[in-house]
């Protein structure tokens, strides 16, 4: 059976991923898509506002640009009411039955 090359370094390997990520992603006539609305505030606010609040993490920063963004003539949902999402669903709530479900009525202390 013929050997298998194998990347031998952490560098090699890091390079060849970062290549593959660079290349831009493409639209259905392949050229390279428009950024969105929000890419480009992100891009035009988040330096400003991490530059005039150096101790911010880049959490909080992120918490404030969407604020921000909220409120941006940029964004074409601005004044919008906001769409409620779908409780999560954890694991262990996957398999327990819900309280609308009916299940098996056994009252505490019976031996049945």
């Amino acid at each position: 059976m013929a050997k298998t090359s194998t990347i031998k370094t952490v560098k090699t390997a890091s390079k060849i991923a970062s290549a593959k990520s660079k290349q831009p992603k493409l639209d259905k006539d392949g050229n390279p898509r428009t950024p969105s609305a929000w890419s480009t505030f992100l891009k035009d606010n988040l330096k400003a506002y991490k530059d005039k609040n150096p101790g911010c993490s880049h959490g909080e920063a992120m918490k404030e640009m969407a604020t921000l963004w909220d409120k941006s003539p940029l964004n074409p949902n601005a004044g919008k009411p906001k769409k409620s999402k779908a409780p999560r669903v954890t694991k262990g709530q996957k398999n327990a039955p819900s309280s609308d479900e009916e299940g098996p009525q056994v009252e505490p202390g019976s031996d049945d």
